[in-house]
C-alpha cells in the first residue's frame, strides 16, 4: 500500500483489491490504478450474470459495472463506506483442466473515475478490452509457480525481487528460542 501513497505519476498494478484501500484525492493524481483480485469476493450477480462469469473461456470479460458496496476492514472487522467507486469486471486469464468452476478468474477493479474519463460507452469498452487483453498477455506461464493460472508476470517478478528480504518463520522462531534462553541443545 505504501506505491500508493508514492510517485502519483506512475501507473501502479495492486496485487488484491482497491475498495477500501484508496482516497478520491490519490486517485484524482494518478493516470491509471489497476487492482487485481486473486481471489475474488463475489459481487451481486443475478442468475444470468453468474452464468455469463462461469461460462467464460480463456482471455474473455464479463462487462464491467460499477461496485459501489462497503466493505469490510480486515483488522477491525469494522465496515468502511465507499470513498471511490469502483468499475470491475471478471476475467478467464487461463483455460485448462478447470479444476474448479471459477479456475484461472480473476476480478479487475479500476476506480471509476477513471474510466469515466473516456467519454463515450465505446472509448469506455475499448479502454475495457485493452487492459484486459493486455492482463492477459501479462499473465505468468512458468509452471514452477503455485499460482500460475491467475498471477501476473509484474507481481510474480516483484515476488520473486522481495523473497530475499524476508526470513522463513522457522528460522525466525528458532532465533527467539535461542535469544530468550528457551532452545536446549541435546535434550534427551
Amino acid at each position: 500500500m505504501l506505491a500508493l501513497a508514492t510517485d502519483p505519476p506512475a501507473l501502479i498494478l495492486v496485487d488484491g483489491r482497491l475498495g477500501g484501500r484508496i482516497g478520491a484525492k490519490a486517485v484524482a493524481k494518478r493516470p491509471l490504478l489497476v487492482g487485481a483480485v486473486k481471489s475474488p469476493t463475489p459481487a451481486p450477480l443475478h442468475d444470468r450474470g453468474w452464468k455469463t462469469l462461469l461460462d467464460l473461456r480463456a482471455g474473455q470479460r464479463t462487462p464491467f459495472f460499477k461496485d459501489n458496496r462497503a466493505t469490510r476492514d480486515e483488522t477491525t472487522g469494522a465496515i468502511k463506506t465507499v470513498d471511490v467507486p469502483l468499475a470491475c469486471w471478471y476475467l478467464r486469464l487461463a483455460g485448462g483442466p478447470r479444476l474448479a468452476p471459477n479456475w484461472g478468474i480473476i476480478r479487475i477493479d479500476v476506480p471509476w473515475v477513471q474510466l469515466e474519463r473516456h467519454t463515450t460507452e465505446a472509448a469506455k469498452t475499448g479502454f475495457v478490452n485493452r487492459l484486459s487483453r493486455w492482463l492477459v498477455d501479462a499473465r505468468c506461464r512458468a509452471d514452477s509457480y503455485a499460482r500460475m493460472p491467475i498471477s501476473l508476470e509484474p507481481i510474480v517478478r516483484a515476488e520473486d525481487a522481495l523473497k530475499p528480504l524476508f526470513t522463513p518463520l522457522p528460522v525466525l522462531v528458532n532465533r527467539l528460542y535461542r535469544q530468550a534462553g528457551l532452545f536446549r541443545r541435546n535434550e534427551s
